[in-house]
């Protein structure tokens, strides 16, 4: 895997975790951010399928492999955070009421 070097700076706090990652994990300082980096990546992409989801902006499974998920993760994701991933429109509506009502 090929890396790139980035440079922050984090509160002194942050640092403080860092390290109990790095003492209960056995890693060295830039594995240990690079842990963390990849999990907050992770949880970002599953939140940020989830809000385009909850726009109609994309399908189950186009989210599912956004987040890095199956499809039926995505599905028991969306079903815990109670979002409607069904999306259709006003005319879409109102006609398939005027079949159901013939």
């Amino acid at each position: 895997m090929a890396y790139t070097t980035i440079a922050a700076r984090i509160p002194r706090g942050a640092e403080r975790h860092l390290q109990l990652l790095m003492h209960h994990e056995h890693l060295d300082k830039s594995a240990a951010a690079r842990k963390v980096i990849a999990l907050g990546l992770a949880e970002w992409r599953k939140q940020e399928a989830l809000e385009l989801i909850r726009r109609g902006k994309l399908t189950v499974s186009a989210a599912a492999k956004f987040a890095g998920m199956s499809i039926w993760e995505m599905l028991e994701l969306i079903r815990e955070k109670k979002i409607s991933y069904i999306h259709i429109s006003k005319q879409e509506l109102e006609k398939e009421l005027e079949i159901l009502s013939e």
